[in-house]
């Protein structure tokens, strides 16, 4: 869990510093930064934070394909062979796209992993968002 607690803070905190960055106004932030949870939790996870939920559902797949498409590869490029290792960083990241990718290779475990990893990251997501956003929102201001 830990693992997924350090993709979750790493993934909210990083989205936000590079929106702030390139001078993204707020709504467009707080639609960028569920980017990596499954749809219908990332657009009520978007709404919640005062983001665009249309502009969520449409990062959210696109996050889902580009995993979905590169991550097998990248993972065989780097050698990476443990089914465990794989489907969570999947499931961390890409969500349902990348999970169905998983189940496509035939390979159960990492589609087990994946599909488990995908849902505590859209609960720690969930929880943890407002709260990192209140924080980074200080220190940026």
């Amino acid at each position: 869990y830990g693992g997924l607690l350090f993709s979750c803070l790493c993934t909210i905190g990083l989205t936000y510093l590079l929106g702030r960055f390139f001078h993204a106004e707020n709504p467009v932030i707080f639609s960028m930064l569920p980017k990596s949870v499954t749809t219908p939790a990332a657009v009520e996870i978007s709404k919640d934070l005062g983001g665009i939920p249309e502009l969520t559902a449409c990062l959210v797949v696109l996050t889902g394909l580009l995993g979905g498409l590169t991550a097998h590869g990248l993972f065989k490029f780097l050698h990476i062979r443990s089914h465990a290792a794989i489907g969570v960083s999947i499931g961390a990241t890409s969500h349902v796209l990348g999970t169905s990718k998983c189940a496509e290779k035939h390979k159960e475990k990492q589609m087990v992993l994946s599909t488990l990893a995908l849902i505590i990251m859209a609960l720690l997501t969930a929880l943890a968002a407002p709260h990192v956003v209140a924080f980074l929102e200080k220190l940026c201001n």
